[in-house]
């Protein structure tokens, strides 16, 4: 499970950093439908136009899970949940205008994004599944691990 993490972290870390080169605002897509994938962008508007060379797909291994993400006081456990780092490499929330036109969006600040990964193989003391959060600090992208718990 700390590898999945790991993996996630390293991934928004170099959207962060590919952003911040590039001056352009990247995306992050988590699916908590499948709960289990995610992509980002390595050129800018990749995955409205769904040009393949410049998206990175990623699926969790088997038994690890996304169980939410967290941006500000919002808690997301299904649907599409879409952040980008800005060019100066700063996490932004994105809302989608239209549920049919994921390409025209609104972008807010956002407090603290928190990243829940979990497993059902692996219980805590308490019986509860073993989780990991990787959470991004707002305006500095900040990145850390917190877990398992």
């Amino acid at each position: 499970m700390k590898n999945d993490a790991w993996q996630v972290l390293n991934d928004i870390k170099e959207v962060q950093e590919r952003a911040r080169a590039q001056l352009e605002k990247l995306e992050i897509e988590i699916d908590l439908n499948s709960k289990t994938s995610y992509k980002y962008e390595k050129r800018k508007n990749a995955i409205c136009s769904e040009i393949n060379e410049n998206i990175v797909i990623r699926n969790l291994t088997n038994n690890i899970f996304f169980k939410s993400v967290k941006i500000g006081n919002t808690t997301y456990g299904t649907g599409k949940v879409t952040f980008l780092y800005d060019e100066w490499g700063v996490p932004k929330k994105i809302d989608s205008n239209e549920p049919n036109n994921p390409c025209k969006i609104n972008i807010s600040d956002s407090g603290e994004i928190v990243i829940t990964i979990e497993t059902t193989s692996l219980k805590n003391n308490e019986g509860n599944n073993l989780s990991v959060d990787i959470i991004v600090s707002p305006g500095t992208g900040r990145l850390r691990m917190d877990g398992p718990k």
